[in-house]
């Protein structure tokens, strides 16, 4: 990830948005509100980063 960080230059939100999204793969039947306590982040931020994810992987 450093590298894509490094060499890309990808927003740090996207990597924590790619991490709430592998989590959401590893665990589909957990709620937004779970995921969200698991990261410390706000549902909305969960909501976010499944929906440019979801759009990422059309």
């Amino acid at each position: 990830m450093s590298i894509l960080l490094r060499y890309f230059e990808i927003p740090l939100k996207y990597t924590l948005w790619m991490e709430i999204y592998a989590y959401h793969l590893e665990h589909p039947d957990e709620s937004q509100w779970h995921v969200s306590l698991a990261f410390g982040v706000s549902k909305g931020t969960v909501w976010n980063a499944y929906r440019s994810m979801e759009e990422e992987m059309k």
